[in-house]
């Protein structure tokens, strides 16, 4: 075990974790992993050993093939020692079971003088409730945040990450982002669906952590004191936050209306859901539920 805080952002993707995460870890008081995205505690319950193998891979070469952008990846640590922490995530990943210990002492690696250690993998967010429990007991002050984004854009932003990979034009953008809300719809893309999923992860927040280890925050204001809250979560001093709001964002397309209109019905119960618990919701949020009702 150790005294210091452990903090893992868990989500939701398209929400603001890149930005989380470049914020942390530019903290002088804090030491995040180099690499986002860890996925450790999903890879174990969902048996994705040999697909994070190939994942290792991919990453190594993306790091580490070019230097000038290594040393912008890693910053402020050292090519050798990014190196070194990266063949230690490479080793986390073969594990079949939940070590905690192993875990700790990753992210516990290169962090003297730091008061918060941790990292960012948005998939945790679709984790079953026994495994946020895990996770928050690799220490005796683990500390989880969520954030969360206007369903309508967080799945818009989503199905534009996707169809980047395949798309050449706009227009082939658009009918990839078509057909993908389709089989949505039909109940296929699973993965996308539970990343819309805030009440499946609210919920299992809910029963298993105590409300005092669980930061939720939204994207659309974060930069109205969301850094301070935060670190106020954390028991850190303020630090100022990058002000680039679109750290990882997608290629720009407007959004159809029409289809805006079918993705804000298929999400109403997510809006529902959070309204009942928060106060007030962004303007965001309500915007869209005011245009696409």
């Amino acid at each position: 075990m150790t005294d210091k805080t452990v903090v893992i952002g868990i989500g939701a993707q398209k929400g603001g974790t890149s930005w989380l995460h470049y914020f942390l870890k530019h903290h002088p008081q804090c030491a995040m992993s180099s690499i986002k995205e860890l996925h450790y505690f999903d890879c174990v319950e969902m048996k994705r050993q040999a697909f994070m193998a190939d994942t290792v891979k991919t990453r190594r070469a993306a790091i580490f093939g070019d230097p000038d952008r290594t040393a912008e990846i890693v910053a402020p640590m050292s090519y050798e020692a990014a190196l070194e922490r990266f063949e230690k995530w490479s080793d986390l990943m073969t594990h079949e079971a939940i070590d905690k210990d192993a875990y700790l002492e990753y992210l516990l690696w290169g962090s003297d003088g730091a008061s918060v250690v941790g990292e960012v993998t948005p998939a945790y967010a679709m984790l079953s409730a026994d495994s946020l429990r895990e996770m928050h007991s690799v220490a005796a002050n683990t500390k989880l945040i969520f954030l969360m984004r206007d369903p309508v854009s967080r799945l818009w932003s989503n199905l534009r990450m996707r169809a980047k990979k395949r798309a050449q034009t706009s227009e082939d953008m658009l009918a990839h982002t078509l057909a993908d809300f389709a089989k949505i719809q039909a109940g296929g893309i699973k993965g996308v669906a539970w990343r819309s999923d805030y009440r499946m992860t609210l919920d299992n927040l809910k029963a298993t952590l105590p409300a005092q280890d669980v930061h939720v925050d939204f994207f659309e204001t974060l930069f109205d004191g969301g850094a301070s809250r935060i670190c106020k979560f954390l028991g850190i001093d303020d630090f100022e936050a990058p002000v680039e709001t679109n750290v990882n964002e997608g290629i720009k397309i407007d959004l159809p209306q029409e289809l805006g209109r079918q993705m804000f019905l298929w999400l109403k119960p997510q809006y529902t859901y959070v309204r009942d618990i928060f106060e007030q919701l962004p303007a965001k949020w309500t915007q869209s539920m005011e245009v696409y009702a």
